[in-house]
């Protein structure tokens, strides 16, 4: 492995640029006389600048890896299989290259030389890197699924559950290869009652995504109960559809839970990480989504044998409890059961017969009690009543106008419309007039009228 060597000698005293200062354009490398010996510093020294000036683009595979927290620099040697080539890159410079280096890896950096004078090392300072091949594409998936991720679409809340026994088991597919025919052998030696929907999907070229996609949708509207999208092994660019964007929000946004099983185990895809349930095969994709048979059988017969030992245990408990009802008193003599109640019954009956008598003994004599007050009262009431009525029609007969006619008065009223006179003003000479006596009427003509002072 690439060792920090001198660098850890000098942590906190040198920074960067003191490693990679790029010369003045304007005056080139430092010149020296050429018959003039140099000291080693002056050499190294020489050496540093001529080489800081030459920048370059490097390819190889990451052999070695020093990545560690504290260091000010990530160490690392790039081979191509022939020769190794010692290299260091910043840290701030790493962090925002947004990478991560693996051993194996193909990259492209693009830097220069430089040495260390104090010890004449050659060392390749880098300042931007790049993976190249799989290693771009491995960056690229690393990016999306980790946007797909801050959306959610990884989150364990929105997972669904599988079903316990499965009726109907959607395989989304290659019709043709391995991973079809391993998925249903799988099923029907594990759970052969499961009725399977296959989908035939294009997994691996232009157009497999597409194929995939419609291939989700199709098993996700047929009525499954659950999805096992699978494919068998391949190379990493193979097995690219399956971290595509689309397929990753088809199997989000279906209904139906989906069980992946992506090439081998070492494969992971962005498919992988947003299914319900990722199985490393397509075999074990099928194992998770079924049961055992035999496991089930075999369940079955254990809750039979608990169920019927329960019920014999019932029935005998039961049985017991009926021979002990059959000797209840009650269920001998039903009579019994209602003795006290009997009893209780014929004493209110006794105790009635002799209440109703005197009851009606006592309201007898307490109604003719009431008779005689009433009479008592009745009388009273009718002789004040008939005082009174006396008194009032003697009051009345002596207010009578009849009393006062009898007494010599008389008085007039007009013969045309019988209205009472009661002042000379009311009628004029040789109007008729009649005067109402004591017994009788006097009918006349007045011939003078005569006023009568008020003094």
């Amino acid at each position: 492995m690439a060792s920090p060597g001198f660098f850890n000698e000098l942590d906190g005293e040198l920074s960067g640029d003191d490693f990679f200062a790029a010369p003045d354009p304007a005056h080139g490398a430092p010149t020296h006389d050429a018959d003039a010996p140099l000291t080693v510093s002056d050499a190294l020294s020489l050496a540093k600048a001529a080489l800081e000036t030459l920048r370059l683009r490097v390819v190889g595979e990451v052999s070695e890896l020093s990545d560690k927290a504290g260091y000010k620099a990530v160490y690392f040697a790039l081979s191509d299989g022939k020769s190794k080539l010692p290299c260091l890159m910043w840290r701030n410079r790493y962090d925002a290259s947004d990478t991560s280096l693996q051993l194996g890896e193909q990259v492209e950096l693009e830097g220069a030389f430089s040495v260390y004078p104090v010890r004449g090392d050659l060392q390749f300072y880098v300042d931007h890197i790049e993976p190249v091949g799989e290693g771009r594409l491995r960056m690229e998936v690393a990016r999306r699924a980790k946007a797909l991720q801050a959306e959610g679409l990884m989150d364990r809340a929105r997972k669904q559950a599988l079903p316990a026994w499965p009726g109907r088991i959607a395989l989304v597919t290659s019709p043709q290869g391995a991973a079809v025919q391993d998925v249903l052998r799988t099923l029907a030696r594990r759970w052969p009652v499961a009725r399977v929907l296959l989908c035939g999907v294009q997994v691996e070229g232009t157009g497999a995504v597409d194929s995939i996609v419609a291939g989700l949708q199709a098993a996700d509207s047929a009525g499954a109960e659950v999805i096992l999208l699978v494919r068998g092994g391949g190379s990493y660019e193979n097995l690219l559809p399956f971290s595509e964007e689309a397929v990753a929000r088809a199997i989000a946004a279906a209904r139906t839970p989906v069980v992946t099983g992506i090439g081998h185990e070492p494969d992971t895809s962005i498919a992988d990480l947003v299914a319900d349930v990722r199985a490393s095969t397509p075999t074990a994709a099928a194992e998770a989504a079924s049961p055992v048979a035999s496991e089930l059988q075999a369940q079955l017969a254990r809750d039979a044998r608990r169920l019927a030992a329960g019920l014999n245990n019932r029935v005998a408990r039961d049985a017991e409890r009926l021979r002990h009802l059959r000797q209840h008193p009650c269920l001998r003599d039903p009579q019994s059961l209602f003795a006290v109640q009997m009893q209780s019954v014929d004493l209110l009956r006794e105790r009635l017969e002799r209440a109703i008598p005197l009851r009606l003994e006592r309201a007898d004599e307490a109604l003719a009690q009431h008779r005689d007050a009433l009479q008592r009262a009745g009388k009273r009431l009718l002789e004040d009543s008939d005082a009174r009525l006396r008194l009032l029609v003697a009051r009345l007969d002596a207010l009578s106008p009849l009393k006062v006619l009898a007494r010599g008065y008389a008085y007039a009223t007009t013969t045309r419309q019988g209205a009472l006179v009661k002042s000379v003003t009311q009628v004029d000479v040789g109007d008729e007039l009649a005067l109402r006596l004591a017994d009788g009427e006097l009918l006349t003509t007045v011939t003078e009228l005569r006023e009568r002072s008020m003094t």
